[in-house]
């Protein structure tokens, strides 16, 4: 198995056994659609590392590249 299912299998694990815990702290080597919401459908909240890739993410009804959310979303001196 591919270390996101194995980490899938875990979670769900985890679950089941009733070990407290809201979000799940990961790298960005797992920072994938299909294992945030894998993660998501077992009832847990994701905090993960992007990574820059071709991927589009959606906010506010538009899609953007990480860049270009980045740099919406960037802390600039004054505001």
């Amino acid at each position: 198995m591919k270390a996101p299912d194995v980490a899938l299998l875990m979670l769900r694990d985890i679950r089941k056994y009733g070990i407290p815990a809201k979000h799940v702290l990961f790298d960005s080597l797992f920072t994938h659609p299909k294992f945030v919401m894998g993660i998501y459908d077992i009832g847990y909240h994701s905090i993960g590392r992007l990574k820059n890739s071709k991927t589009l993410y959606s906010h506010d009804g538009y899609t953007y590249t990480l860049k270009e959310l980045y740099g919406m979303h960037k802390i600039r001196a004054g505001k």
